[in-house]
């Protein structure tokens, strides 16, 4: 062991000179790790598929850490624990939201991005005179826990609100009985029906909720990375790099 230490020394003394010399001459950003928290299963926008984080927004996002030479740690997690996380300053990001106005003020939010359509989805044979939210009173609607959607239906005390954790849960129980209607993505929802086998048994109501720009979103005590995040978004969606990547997943927009 006597005879390996000054060999050990050497060894330890040239990695430190490499390491030294390879932050030399590295790019700004090389090396540097964000982590990231998004819903564990919100296809198709953010999902696990053999092991790896995949999705519209996943893509877009590690895209825009490419143009900025950072590597991304994904911590998928419920949607409650994802707004959590943001809240308590315990990633770097976060996506997708809303941009409401407390949103706005609490967060640094960065987009938007894209825009999502916001739709009732129901059983085929069943009908309802849906014409406003409204008219939604009455009628057992299923929910993501957590979700936003518009003030109107959140601040709305007389719809029967029923969380489930995500897109296909709520699929589920609706075929289940447990509720009439469910609201949410429409590319999510259809996507969710079909990986479940059900997207000849659904239908969406002719009412649309609305559409609704998303954002990513930053605790405030990092609008350094915030800023440079956007700036590089904005260069990607100039030149056409964003849209390309929806276009893959979601077809013609």
């Amino acid at each position: 062991m006597r005879r390996l230490l000054p060999f050990l020394r050497h060894v330890a003394l040239i990695t430190v000179l490499a390491v030294a010399l390879m932050a030399i001459v590295r790019p700004a950003g090389a090396g540097e790790v964000w982590t990231i928290a998004s819903d564990q299963n919100f296809p198709p926008y953010n999902f696990t598929l053999k092991g790896k984080r995949t999705g519209v927004d996943t893509q877009i996002v590690e895209a825009v850490l490419r143009k900025l030479n950072v590597s991304a740690i994904h911590r998928p997690m419920s949607w409650v624990e994802v707004v959590q996380a943001i809240d308590d300053n315990k990633v770097d990001l976060a996506f997708q939201f809303l941009g409401t106005k407390e949103r706005f003020e609490k967060y640094r939010l960065v987009g938007p991005f894209r825009t999502g359509q916001t739709v009732l989805l129901g059983r085929k044979g069943r009908s309802f005179d849906v014409k406003d939210i409204a008219d939604l009173r009455g009628l057992r609607v299923g929910t993501i826990r957590g979700f936003t959607y518009t003030p109107l239906f959140d601040n709305d005390a007389e719809i029967q609100k029923l969380e489930g954790a995500n897109a296909t849960t709520n699929i589920r129980r609706l075929f289940y009985g447990r509720t009439d209607i469910i609201i949410g993505d429409r590319e999510s929802l259809l996507y969710s029906a079909d990986e479940d086998g059900k997207l000849d048994r659904v239908q969406m109501l002719t009412m649309k909720v609305g559409d609704f720009p998303r954002y990513i979103a930053f605790p405030k005590q990092r609008t350094e990375k915030a800023e440079r995040f956007e700036k590089a978004l904005e260069e990607l969606i100039a030149d056409g790099t964003i849209n390309r990547i929806m276009k893959v997943w979601l077809g013609e927009k």
